[in-house]
């Protein structure tokens, strides 16, 4: 349409131009759909599609002004003659377009032609042409011949080279001149796939074919296998399948598309409320090269460095930003008053947008690089948090894939610190959660070395970690393999964490220093957490084996045991003013199993301590640990509004009240525990044989009627090898019904539930899981108080 010709002199377009304008303004592909006169490109951004016109002599284009000039300066009729002369150089374009497929798939009467050596001629353009069939055969059979020669149609059969239609060329033994100079409409309805030039012929190429000629020399080469690689129906490319118009204008899209941020006030007042969670997340580099650490910047440098990047930037920084500032907007209180969007859109909707539009923009421009192992350690983080450990699995793993493709498990010497650091805590997450969730790791032994460099920053709780991780791998391998992994195996673990344990600093076993600061608590308490639920996989297989083999007891009180420091390190973190409202719902579910592995154990009992009067204050010392760890579950549930804490306070009440004996409801308890197994609480009656009720053991009952959530649970404990009384007011007489406890697993905790909700994960209602189509490896049946049954 910009035609300058009649302004100044226009030098001609080279040979081979069949782009528009603005593809190439925008450097892509140029592809016209079929029976469209508008390319795809320009028909995606609504564009004008105008042909490109030749440059001026002199190199110089008319400026903006002058352009503008001469577009007014055209009359109508101008423009609606250039319009014509247009149309019409198409017109003969695709009809010279559909002479040379023609040529390339002939038909019976081109054959019959082509074998009786008549001329023939195409009549479609408005050029004349005194060419000879012969003339025309052989440039169409060297065009096919170059085009094997050079790898560009990689077919193996032969050819057929019986061509009939005629191809009109005004000079003869010439290139055509200014093919593709305007964009044709797409390819002919003739033309077929490279698959279709496979024909079983006898005839091969004459003798004359140069095979010598390169794609230089022959500049149709490349019109020809343009034109080859489309696909009639669906004008997708064989050998790119992804257009980039389109991937470019997916990036548009996205970034053009942004979520809703909070204004200034809002962002800065949330930057102060979280600020001092920062050092317990996954390291936030930023700036040039990873060179600025966001937990040590200045909330000023912060608040600037984010406004920046969440209103102006896009790409993964933008993905960055958006998921520490959902890291952000989770760690705030449950009684933060402050409007963060709108008053219609709560928290928990803003957090699942935020994340929904990192994905999404992480599948669209997140490839492998530093910045992208750092979004998916942010996302994997506030998806621990909500109590999702499968989804932050499968983000631990889109990490360690991208840290894999840019090399940052084999790090030499020299690499930065940042990548050290980064590749350090994407195997040491993944680790915890395969060990968690019964998966293989991904990461091998030789992934997890570390150089001295990088173990002599380490402060003394970052060091009992990353030793504790690399034990978790081993744990990860024999469960994995637990048919072949002999007791040995388990015992030279628990040799390994007890090397591990004398290596904790000594001010771990007293009281906190006043002088303390929050993430030097977490980071003290959570290695310890991290520890003793290793010690508790190490031994949990075995637990239950010992009321049936003395040579596990080991196991049962090493898992006793960790379940017991484990709630302890837990009640300390909670207890602090400093670092009671940490947010991680993993955490509250870690502290609930371990509470369920402690009762269990203490309902097995062994052979050398049920019924005896020693095991009576150790076990109602285990009733108050549990009795105080429901109640800080329920004191998180109200500062922090955790689903997975409400629940777990819930089924820990219910069982303890089954433990002694006091539960009574109409219906059955029953619930699957994730990642656990199965707890039922059936409530009954004592069945009386002649008068007699059944023998019980031993029972334990609480003559305390204070609430369970109060700091002491039981207060009185009775013990009685006498069958128990029915009859009120006689010795022994025990009040409250029996209770059954049911307890279903697998040894190694890696059951897979059917109607699992992958989704909602831990924060789903437990009692609506089913589990019909699961196979455990044990049950246990508790009868009364502490008279078990093994099934």
């Amino acid at each position: 349409m910009d035609d300058f010709s009649d302004q100044r002199p226009a030098r001609r377009m080279r040979l081979g131009t069949k782009s528009c304008a603005e593809c190439r303004r925008r450097k892509v592909r140029c592809v016209f759909p079929q029976n469209s006169s508008i390319c795809h490109g320009c028909s995606l951004h609504q564009t004008p599609c105008r042909a490109q016109q030749p440059r001026p002599k002199d190199g110089g284009r008319p400026g903006h002004a002058q352009v503008q000039g001469l577009l007014q300066s055209q009359s109508v009729s101008q423009l609606a003659a250039d319009n014509a002369v247009l149309r019409r150089r198409v017109a003969e374009l695709e009809d010279l377009i559909g002479s040379l497929c023609d040529a390339l798939e002939p038909n019976d009467e081109a054959s019959s032609a082509s074998a009786s050596g008549a001329a023939s001629s195409t009549s479609a353009s408005t050029l004349a042409s005194s060419t000879t069939p012969a003339d025309i055969n052989t440039r169409a059979i060297q065009v096919i011949t170059n085009l094997k020669n050079h790898g560009l149609l990689q077919n193996d059969a032969a050819l057929s080279y019986n061509f009939g239609a005629a191809l009109v060329d005004p000079v003869p033994n010439t290139v055509l001149p200014n093919i593709g100079e305007v964009p044709t409409s797409g390819p002919p309805s003739s033309l077929l796939s490279p698959g279709s030039l496979d024909h079983e012929s006898s005839s091969s190429p004459p003798d004359y074919a140069d095979k010598a000629i390169t794609a230089v020399d022959a500049p149709l080469i490349n019109l020809f296998r343009d034109a080859l690689l489309i696909r009639e129906t669906e004008g997708e490319l064989y050998d790119d399948p992804e257009d980039p118009s389109m991937t470019y204008l997916m990036k548009e899209s996205i970034s053009s598309f942004k979520p809703p941020i909070p204004d200034p006030e809002t962002l800065r007042l949330i930057l102060e409320d979280s600020k001092s969670f920062w050092p317990i997340w996954p390291t936030y580099y930023f700036g040039p090269e990873f060179s600025n650490v966001m937990h040590i910047a200045s909330l000023d440098v912060a608040e600037a460095y984010l406004s920046q990047i969440l209103n102006y930037s896009r790409g993964v920084d933008f993905c960055n930003a958006i998921l520490f500032l959902t890291l952000c907007i989770q760690q705030l209180p449950r009684q933060w008053k402050r409007v963060i969007i709108s008053p219609n859109i709560s928290r928990q909707v803003i957090i699942d947008t935020y994340i929904r539009f990192a994905l999404v923009l992480l599948a669209v421009e997140g490839e492998a690089s530093p910045q992208a192992v750092q979004c998916y350690l942010l996302l994997h983080k506030i998806l621990i948090n909500m109590g999702r450990p499968q989804r932050a699995w499968m983000a631990i793993r889109h990490g360690i894939s991208a840290a894999t493709v840019i090399g940052l498990d084999r790090l030499d010497a020299n690499a930065s610190i940042q990548k050290k650091s980064l590749w350090a805590q994407t195997w040491q997450m993944e680790r915890q959660l395969c060990m968690m969730l019964g998966f293989p790791s991904a990461v091998s032994s030789l992934g997890t070395k570390d150089d001295s460099s990088m173990t002599q920053m380490l402060l003394p709780a970052q060091t009992v970690f990353r030793r504790t991780c690399v034990i978790m791998g081993r744990v990860i391998d024999r469960n994995q393999n637990s048919h072949e992994s002999p007791y040995a195996t388990t015992v030279q673990l628990d040799q390994d964490m007890e090397d591990l344990k004398r290596d904790f600093p000594p001010e771990w076993a007293g009281e906190y220093d006043p002088s303390l600061s929050m993430p030097a608590i977490y980071s003290q308490e959570a290695a310890q957490i991290f520890y003793y639920s290793t010690l508790k996989h190490v031994h949990l297989p075995f637990m239950l084996k010992a009321k049936t083999d003395r040579r596990y007891e080991h196991s049962r009180l090493s898992t006793m045991e960790a379940c017991r420091e484990l709630i302890k390190a837990y009640l300390r973190l909670r207890r602090s003013p400093k670092s009671e409202s940490v947010q991680c719902e993993l955490m509250d579910f870690t502290m609930f199993s371990s509470a369920i592995t402690l009762i269990l154990g203490i309902l097995s009992g062994s052979p050398n301590t049920e019924g005896s009067l020693v095991a009576v204050p150790y076990c109602a010392e285990e009733y108050r640990l549990i009795d105080s760890l429901i109640g800080e579950l329920r004191r998180t549930d109200s500062l922090l509004e955790c689903t997975v804490a409400r629940q777990s306070a819930q089924v820990l009440e219910t069982l303890v009240a089954a433990s002694y004996g006091t539960y009574n409801a109409q219906d059955d308890f029953t619930l699957v525990v994730p990642y656990f197994g199965r707890l039922r609480i059936s409530q009954g009656t004592r069945t009386v044989t002649n008068g007699n009720a059944d023998t019980i053991t031993s029972s334990v009952s609480s003559h305390n009627n204070s609430t369970l959530a109060s700091p002491s649970v039981a207060s009185t404990v009775e013990l009685s090898s006498l069958p128990p009384k029915q009859i009120p007011g006689e010795p022994f007489y025990l009040p409250q019904p029996s209770n059954t406890i049911e307890f279903s697993s697998n040894e190694f905790l890696n059951t897979t539930f059917s109607d699992f909700d992958f989704q909602m994960d831990l924060s789903q209602d437990w009692c609506t899981i089913v589990d019909t189509n699961v196979q455990y490896d044990w049950n246990q049946l508790f009868n009364g108080t502490n008279n078990m049954e093994l099934r």
